[in-house]
């Protein structure tokens, strides 16, 4: 008996350490939006995205949070309505991406699909995502686009100006 426990053990702990999870904590994230008329171009911006990355027998899973209410887009008229009527912070304040299985190898782009909590809406993203690894530190980058519609939101009109209901969102880090 006191074998099986011993054994058990063994495995059991075996199994944890298979895996190498990378904190990652210096982070980005831009997101780029068209209006009508298309002169008008939106970028907003946050490194306030943090999250973990295990790997595992060269399969990538991940989860990242971000506060709504880190984004900036450099002008405090548009950051307001952003926050208050588009993202709605005070009701929605974090959005949550996650992912597994992503199998790549090292530094090639690989399409992925996650799930991501945004606006009270869970809903399946499809991507792509790069990922290297050099001395223990994993850096990364994520592209991909989201239908506004699709976390209801409805597209942003101010002035006669309406932004396209695509944006476009990228992600960049790497660990500690």
């Amino acid at each position: 008996m006191m074998k099986t426990i011993l054994l058990f053990t063994v495995l059991f702990n075996a199994s944890f350490s298979l895996a190498d999870v990378y904190h990652c904590k210096e982070n980005k994230v831009d997101f780029y939006a068209v209006g009508v008329p298309s002169m008008l171009k939106i970028h907003g911006e946050s490194s306030e995205l943090s999250g973990d990355i295990t790997e595992a027998k060269g399969t990538y899973s991940g989860e990242f949070i971000i506060p709504m209410n880190s984004f900036t887009s450099k002008m405090k008229l548009r950051d307001s309505h952003l926050k208050d009527k588009v993202f709605e912070v005070e009701k929605f304040p974090q959005a949550k991406l996650s992912f597994k299985g992503v199998a790549l190898k090292e530094a090639t782009s690989v399409p992925f699909t996650g799930t991501l909590k945004f606006h009270g809406v869970e809903k399946a993203v499809k991507g792509d995502v790069t990922i290297t690894i050099a001395d223990k530190k994993i850096k990364y980058t994520t592209h991909c686009e989201l239908l506004l519609t699709d976390f209801g939101i409805a597209p942003p009109e101010f002035a006669g100006m309406k932004i396209n209901n695509e944006v476009k969102v990228e992600v960049t880090g790497s660990s500690l």
